[in-house]
């Protein structure tokens, strides 16, 4: 194939992934509750002290504005979080929830610009500050417009930053896989996540997260393919310090890098670009971390990790034994599978065994053919990805001393979304004949599109809208189909619509689900017409 013909059938393959994932983004950024995404309310209340207060950087112990406070008392909230739960909220009077609505639309806009004094603390003000300095100015942009219409336009902002993910993600594939049918499978499956379009689709750090990871993967096979280029040693160096001032579990990564390096300097010396990359985070990420060791006494400043010491004499190795892993492992996966964002909303407890056993699949399929196919791009990704789940296993600990429940968020593996997903495929790809390796991606896809579906239509969308309730236990029960008859569907679409920008009225919600709904199908559909060509 002409050089001509081969790049625009790559640029084609981006342009689509790219314009899928939007179409997919823009229906969770619109018909998601305002502050129903995790930390949503203290990530965007940092991110206002920060553009709007003129600091460098923020304090865990900084109040959130008079605006936030009152919109915390106004708009319905998650079932973990403050203010009045969303079952509860559409129980209300309708005049009670009409002056709501109206007093949130209508909040001062120089309330924005004072603490509540009493109020809650914005302790995302933990995080590593790269994100809020992004999208500062974007906040200052959209600063004249009403409270729900500033919080969708951020969060179009975040999911515009968690876009570039995709491309990034397609061209590390290629690179791994040297093959542009998987290549284009692997990064649509990330495309197709369900929980991953949750976590990127508010507004939080999340989202840079997952260009970061997805940047850092890119440039790491890079130079492992060019360890003497100065070039590509500067761009992961770079996307390294990216990485660690976005989050800090990124520090993670830092001990398979060192031992990346190490093989390359042996195999191939480059001591000068080794340097660079481990030189680079220095300069640019380092001061965040001996800021918070000058503060707090640890690198990440992370306040579980702070509470964790402070609550609690048993050791770590102590809590370790203690604590209960099957279901500290069970919730990581649950909520890295499906989880109805910070009101905990989860699914039938089969459903996510089906992904469990095809994950079982994948890892079976990966150890047979890392024992009769080695590959050092394989071995490097293991590394990268154990690394990072002892990470959480840590996290796990330390919650389990706060809280006494052994469990770290599966939406913190959305960092690595790039590297879990070629693992996958890589695995299954292995345990497939032939003839049938073209399908494993489409067959992903429509599976998570089936498990999608199912838990927007009978849980969340009839959750936000008052049409479920939990019941005493705590349990959720589905959505009955007999509940939309007599105006219910009229009823529900219009609840969609409250606590929203204007332009969200009418017929737009459902004319943005129609577009979800096309564009998750024709991702399957691209899927398999890029496995037919199967060119290298």
């Amino acid at each position: 194939m002409p050089l001509q013909e081969r790049f625009a059938s790559r640029r084609v393959g981006l342009v689509c992934l790219w314009a899928l994932f939007m179409a997919r983004g823009l229906f969770y950024i619109s018909f998601v509750p305002m502050w129903e995404g995790f930390d949503e309310w203290s990530h965007y209340a940092v991110l206002q002290n920060i553009a709007v207060g003129g600091r460098f950087l923020p304090r865990v112990d900084d109040k959130v504005s008079l605006e936030v406070q009152a919109s915390l008392a106004l708009a319905p909230m998650p079932g973990r979080s403050l203010g009045t739960r969303h079952d509860i909220y559409w129980q209300l009077p309708e005049q009670e929830r009409r002056k709501r609505e109206q007093e949130l639309r209508s909040l001062p806009a120089a309330w924005a610009r004072i603490p509540a004094g009493d109020g809650e603390r914005a302790y995302q003000g933990q995080q590593a500050p790269l994100y809020f300095w992004m999208l500062a100015p974007f906040y200052r942009l959209a600063e004249g417009l009403p409270l729900p219409s500033r919080v969708w336009f951020l969060r179009l902002f975040s999911l515009l930053l968690a876009s570039i993910a995709i491309p990034l993600s397609y061209l590390a594939a290629l690179k791994f896989f040297r093959e542009r049918s998987m290549a284009f499978g692997s990064a649509a499956l990330i495309v197709a996540s369900p929980a991953l379009m949750m976590t990127v689709g508010h507004i939080g750090n999340d989202s840079l997260a997952v260009l970061a990871g997805a940047l850092l993967l890119l440039t790491l096979f890079s130079w492992k393919q060019s360890p003497q280029s100065t070039w590509h040693a500067t761009a992961l160096g770079l996307a390294l310090a990216l990485a660690l001032l976005t989050k800090a579990y990124f520090l993670a990564l830092i001990p398979p890098l060192i031992g990346v390096a190490a093989l390359q300097v042996v195999r191939r010396p480059a001591h000068g670009q080794t340097l660079a990359v481990f030189a680079l985070p220095l300069v640019f990420a380092a001061w965040w971390y001996a800021r918070n060791w000058s503060l707090t006494h640890s690198l990440s400043g992370e306040q579980i990790e702070l509470a964790a010491r402070g609550a609690t004499q048993i050791s770590l190795a102590e809590s370790a034994r203690g604590m209960n892993w099957i279901q500290a492992a069970d919730f990581t996966f649950l909520t890295h599978i499906w989880l109805g964002n910070w009101s905990f909303l989860v699914l039938r407890s089969w459903m996510y065994r089906f992904f469990g056993l095809a994950a079982i699949g994948a890892a079976v399929g990966l150890v047979l053919r890392m024992l009769r196919r080695p590959n050092s791009d394989l071995w490097t990704l293991i590394a990268f990805y154990a690394s990072f789940l002892i990470a959480l296993a840590y996290h796990a600990i330390r919650t389990f001393q706060v809280e006494g429940f052994p469990g770290a968020l599966g939406s913190y593996l959305f960092a690595i979304a790039g590297i879990e997903t070629l693992l996958v495929v890589s695995g299954l790809e292995f345990l497939t004949p032939d003839r049938w390796k073209p399908g494993i991606a489409p067959v992903g896809i429509l599976c998570f599109a089936a498990l999608e579906c199912f838990g927007l239509l009978f849980y969340s969308i009839p959750y936000y809208t008052g049409f479920i309730a939990r019941l005493p236990n705590g349990g959720l029960p589905a959505l009955q189909i007999g509940q939309l008859r007599e105006g219910g569907l009229q009823t529900m679409l219009g609840r969609l619509a409250v606590n929203k920008p204007d332009f969200l009225h009418g017929a737009a919600m459902p004319a943005l689900f129609a577009l979800f709904l096309a564009a998750t199908l024709v991702l399957a559909g691209a899927v398999l017409l890029f496995g037919r060509r199967n060119e290298r």
